[in-house]
């Protein structure tokens, strides 16, 4: 497998955990996943958005920053290693959540830690629309996503859009997942891995209705991630 670091990302809800673990076990990879539980400032958070965010964003960037860094001891030519985020997935959700100032500040740590991690060898992203993305939240019972307003959902979701539309830093499969519900059988991810190893770089764009659809089953419960 030419891609030995591959880092799987999307909005809230949309699959991507699953989607990397499923992945790891085929791959017979390290999987890293986002701690995105153990912030201690995330109940403070949930009391008062405005005044914790700042402190909130802070530990997840530093977190995600040193989970990242140790994937340099990794030995990547025996090992595939899938991590279920992309470092700049922090600063979407920042430039939702902070006022001028705190993102100011957040800025200026953000670009002293970017350089320093390194760089999936492919990147892969989940889309579906506004609504059908808030319409899986509404479905869900984890506190986090429940709490999320319409608004900032949206938010989100469209600046994922716009930056992986200008994303050029790493060969791109985006999947339009508008379509699945959940991952059922490791067997089902044989079309997505047949896209992963035919890859040439560049940016591939994939529907599920003509080449996916299998992938995912329909099913009433939900995985949020």
């Amino acid at each position: 497998m030419k891609y030995r670091f591959i880092a799987i990302d999307g909005p809230m809800s949309s699959g991507k955990t699953d989607l990397t673990e499923v992945l790891g076990k085929h791959y017979r990879g390290r999987t890293v996943l986002d701690e995105r539980d153990n912030n201690p400032f995330l109940e403070l958070f949930y009391q008062d958005p405005e005044r914790y965010a700042f402190q909130c964003q802070i530990f997840y960037l530093f977190n995600r920053y040193h989970q990242l860094v140790a994937i340099k001891q990794y030995d990547l030519f025996h090992q595939v290693v899938l991590c279920d985020y992309l470092f700049e997935r922090d600063r979407l959700y920042a430039h939702v959540l902070l006022n001028d100032s705190e993102l100011n500040l957040y800025d200026k740590i953000f670009s002293l830690l970017v350089g320093r991690v390194p760089k999936p060898d492919l990147v892969m992203v989940l889309q579906v629309s506004d609504n059908i993305l808030w319409r899986r939240l509404r479905k869900l019972k984890k506190r986090d996503d429940y709490l999320f307003t319409k608004e900032f959902v949206f938010s989100i979701n469209q600046a994922y859009n716009q930056f992986f539309y200008n994303y050029d830093a790493s060969p791109l499969l985006i999947l339009n997942v508008e379509a699945w519900d959940q991952i059922v059988q490791q067997a089902d991810i044989q079309a997505i891995v047949h896209h992963i190893e035919t890859l040439k770089g560049g940016r591939t764009y994939i529907s599920p209705i003509s080449s996916l659809g299998s992938l995912f089953g329909d099913r009433d419960e939900r995985s949020s991630s």
